[in-house]
């Protein structure tokens, strides 16, 4: 799953978009996509979700289709943007005591 998030960013590496509103957006696309991939939030939350949207047979499928997908897509950015303090508090006190030590 890494290694074709990778690949996504890679072909997209090049474009240069000057919105302030999309590059907010698109710092969480990594997020977006190793939430939503995750088994149990994948098969409890899209797939329930889904099945609902295709109960309805008729009419408004693909209008309900992407309303779920923008759903789904807004919820992976709330929880990333929440995170995000959080991560940053924690590559702080990893730097302050670990040093530029490498890890790897």
């Amino acid at each position: 799953m890494i290694v074709n998030a990778m690949f996504v960013f890679m072909m997209f590496g090049k474009l240069h978009i000057n919105s302030v509103w999309i590059n907010s957006i698109a710092t969480s696309m990594f997020a977006v996509y190793i939430i939503h991939c995750q088994p149990m939030i994948h098969n409890i939350f899209v797939m329930g979700a889904l099945r609902n949207v295709l109960n309805f047979s008729r009419g408004g499928v693909f209008v309900k289709l992407l309303v779920l997908t923008i759903g789904i897509m807004l919820m992976c950015v709330l929880i990333d943007k929440c995170l995000t303090p959080y991560w940053k508090v924690q590559n702080k006190l990893l730097t302050k005591y670990l040093g530029d030590k490498k890890l790897y």
